[in-house]
C-alpha cells in the first residue's frame, strides 16, 4: 500500500491563491527529481504552478515560459514552504541561496543539479559544440522562444550529441552557464537568444558606434553589429568568463 503524506499542521495561504495538496506537492517534487533538478523553493513553486495549470486545463502541458507567470495560478510561496515543512515525506533544509530546499525522504541518494551553481564541470568538447550551435542559431527560431527552462527543453530536443544522454537538470544548468559564465546567450524582449541577437550586445555595438539604442531594438543583423557579436562569440569559445562565487 502506498505511503501517505501526513500533515503536521495546515499552513495558511494568502488571499487569491490556490490550495495545494500534499499529493500535488509530492508529484511536483518527484517530477523535479526525474529531471535531476534540485528541489529548491523557487523550483518547487514553479513546478507546482505548472502542474495546477495543467490539471485545470485537463492535462494539457503548461509551463511558466509557455504561458507567462501571470497566466499560471497564483501559489503563496510562504504557504508552499509551510506545506513542505508539514509533510512527513519531505526533509526541508535551509539554503543560503534559495531560501530552502525540500528533499524526498524515500529517495536519499540522487545527484541533483543546482541550476544556479557557478561551477562548470562540463567538458570542453561540449562547450565547443554548444557555442558553435548557438553561433548558427537564427534569432527567429520558434523552437527556442521562451525563458531558461523552455530554452533548455528545446536544446534537449536539438539532437546535439553532447546532450543526448544528459538529464534536463544538467541542460538547464548548461543554459544558465551559457548566460552568466560563457556569455553566449542573452535576452531580447524577455526571451533567450544567442548573444549576437541580444539587446545587451546591440547596446554595446551602438555604444561603440556612438549611437543610442532604439527603445524597440531589432535583432543584431538589423543594427549591423555582426562583426562585434562574432568576436564576442569567438572569445567565449576559447575562454569562459569567470563567474563570481556565491
Amino acid at each position: 500500500m502506498a505511503t501517505m503524506a501526513l500533515p503536521r499542521a495546515g499552513p495558511a495561504r494568502g488571499p487569491g491563491t490556490v490550495e495545494v495538496t500534499h499529493p500535488q506537492l509530492l508529484m511536483a517534487i518527484r517530477s523535479l527529481y526525474s529531471d535531476r533538478l534540485k528541489p529548491t523553493g523557487n523550483a518547487i513553486l514553479m513546478r507546482v504552478r505548472e502542474h495546477v495549470a495543467a490539471a485545470a486545463a485537463g492535462g494539457a502541458c503548461a509551463s511558466v515560459e509557455d504561458t507567462g507567470t501571470g497566466a499560471l495560478p497564483r501559489v503563496d510561496p510562504a504557504y508552499l514552504q509551510g506545506l513542505c515543512e508539514s509533510c512527513t515525506l519531505l526533509r526541508v533544509v535551509r539554503d543560503h541561496v534559495h531560501g530552502y530546499a525540500a528533499y524526498l525522504v524515500d529517495v536519499p541518494h540522487v545527484a541533483l543539479v543546482d541550476v544556479d551553481s557557478p561551477e562548470d564541470t562540463y567538458p570542453a568538447e561540449l562547450w565547443s559544440e554548444i557555442v558553435s550551435f548557438f553561433a548558427a542559431l537564427p534569432s527567429n527560431d520558434s523552437r527556442f522562444a521562451g525563458g531558461r527552462h523552455a530554452f533548455a527543453k528545446a536544446l534537449a530536443s536539438s539532437g546535439l550529441p553532447s546532450l543526448s544522454q544528459r538529464p534536463l537538470g544538467e541542460i538547464c544548468h548548461i543554459v544558465a552557464l551559457s548566460i552568466s559564465h560563457w556569455r553566449v546567450l542573452g535576452y531580447l524582449g524577455g526571451q533567450l537568444v544567442p548573444l549576437r541577437h541580444s539587446k545587451a550586445c546591440a547596446k554595446q555595438c551602438c555604444e561603440l558606434n556612438g549611437e543610442l539604442l532604439p527603445h524597440n531594438a531589432a535583432p543584431m543583423e538589423d543594427v549591423q553589429c555582426l562583426s562585434t557579436a562574432s568576436s564576442v562569440t569567438t572569445s567565449a569559445r576559447t575562454s569562459p568568463v569567470s563567474s563570481a562565487s556565491t
